[in-house]
């Protein structure tokens, strides 16, 4: 991905949501009777600038990583007699909790229609049946290929995507997960084993640290196009070359290639290879890529040649919902990743999760990047999870941000009173020296990623 590419994907993904996020509070404060001074989408210096004939003022400002509204305050600028009615800081506490929530919220909206959207349409995925499972793994304990996973931790589970969900709630955890499966008709009740699940390496799927493989249709590792200057030109491989074995290990799958060559970043390999009637040995120095989270791998440089596919039937669950499941689907699948996110918070806090594991703005617009390259569906399903991300962040009690207001303004109403000057500037530092530590840590994380 070229640079304007990730910017792009950036603004196109991140942009909406900041906009609308900030309309929240906008909207909910007009509705309420408070003047509002400013609109403006970014900070820092203004770009663009116009009227309205309320007197609020539409910005566009030089630094996209946000935005705010402004609204009438006495605590800012002096006021009238007349002025005080319409004022930010004269209003009820109700009020102002109101109009600070409405960000958030607005978010959280946003989130349930996208997901809406995406489960409205009837389609076939993948079931939660077995493909493979990967050895020395948790799940090469209990699961053999072609066991249908139907339930787990106590829910059902009819696709790859929910079980994903249900691990990844247990990042960091050592527990016994419970199972029910189907094998070969018989259903069995049994226990995954997670030991400090991914507690040292969160940039793989939750699926992929089990040991869980998905269905894989058998595509013969033929060679049909070398990268010039690869790899495996450079080793002297050749189209029409197949590929048996990596390190002396058997090769039947174009799949099996992939995950040898992944495993084996910047490693000398050998690789078996037929060409013709001959079996030859090459001595391969692979080179690597990095993934959106700075992830390295191994890199051959070859592709097969693009087959049409046919998924088995027992390996397919149909998913056909009505308008209103598709809405509870919107609802729940919000619901579970806002809760997902804050455990990870805690988590992190209590040192479960590695503080390595925060991404900043740089890993997410590379992540928007890759969402946009691979089609629609994963694009509106990134903003959606973003949304719920910016809707969470925002409501943690911590001074700068919204939830941080919401405290100071629901305290205030149940002590009958204002909050002492000095307490309140204790704590705002407190939170705010917080924030920049997470901050500073998330941005150096992106930096390390993008240098790796």
């Amino acid at each position: 991905m070229n640079l304007l590419w990730v910017v792009l994907a950036f603004i196109v993904t991140l942009g909406p949501l900041v906009i609308l996020h900030e309309w929240g509070h906008f909207f909910a404060a007009r509705r309420l009777g408070v003047k509002v001074l400013a609109y403006s989408i970014g900070f820092g210096p203004v770009l663009f600038r116009r009227s309205d004939k309320q007197g609020c003022e539409y910005r566009l400002s030089a630094i996209p990583l946000g935005g705010y509204v402004k609204m009438l305050d006495s605590r800012e600028t002096e006021i009238t007699e007349e002025q005080k009615a319409v004022a930010f800081d004269h209003q009820s506490q109700w009020k102002k909790v109101l109009i600070v929530a409405a960000g958030p919220l607005v978010n959280f909206v946003i989130a349930v229609v996208l997901f809406f959207m995406l489960a409205v349409p009837a389609k076939d995925v993948l079931s939660t049946r077995v493909g493979a499972v990967s050895p020395d793994t948790p799940a090469a304990t209990v699961l053999k290929p072609g066991d249908l996973i139907t339930e787990a931790d106590g829910q059902p589970v009819k696709q790859w995507g929910e079980f994903n969900q249900v691990l990844a709630g247990y990042i960091g955890e050592s527990v016994e997960l419970p199972l029910q499966i189907n094998r070969d008709g018989q259903l069995l009740s049994t226990e995954l084993p997670l030991k400090q699940f991914m507690a040292n390496d969160t940039q793989i799927s939750p699926l992929e640290a089990a040991g869980l493989i998905t269905y894989e249709p058998l595509i013969i590792p033929t060679i049909e196009q070398v990268e010039e200057g690869g790899a495996a030109a450079k080793a002297g491989l050749k189209p029409g070359d197949t590929i048996l074995s990596i390190n002396a290990k058997p090769t039947p799958s174009w799949f099996d290639v992939v995950r040898l060559i992944r495993a084996n970043s910047e490693q000398d390999v050998q690789i078996e290879v037929a060409r013709g009637s001959e079996q030859l040995v090459f001595a391969v120095a692979l080179s690597s890529q990095k993934d959106a989270m700075g992830k390295r791998s191994g890199y051959l440089g070859v592709g097969v040649a693009q087959a049409p596919i046919e998924i088995p039937k027992d390996y397919q669950t149909t998913i056909n919902l009505s308008l209103p499941e598709a809405f509870m689907a919107g609802v729940q699948q919000t619901w579970s990743l806002s809760i997902l996110t804050l455990d990870g918070i805690k988590k992190m806090v209590l040192g479960l999760i590695g503080l390595e594991s925060l991404s900043g703005p740089i890993t997410i617009a590379n992540m928007a990047g890759e969402s946009l390259e691979m089609g629609l569906g994963v694009m509106v399903g990134f903003i959606a999870y973003m949304s719920v991300a910016l809707g969470v962040l925002n409501l943690l009690p911590i001074p700068g941000l919204d939830g941080g207001h919401i405290l100071l303004h629901t305290t205030e109403a149940l002590i009958g009173t204002k909050m002492p000057e000095k307490i309140w500037m204790v704590v705002t530092i407190v939170g705010f020296s917080a924030l920049l530590v997470l901050m500073g840590t998330a941005i150096f994380n992106d930096i390390v990623r993008l240098f790796a």
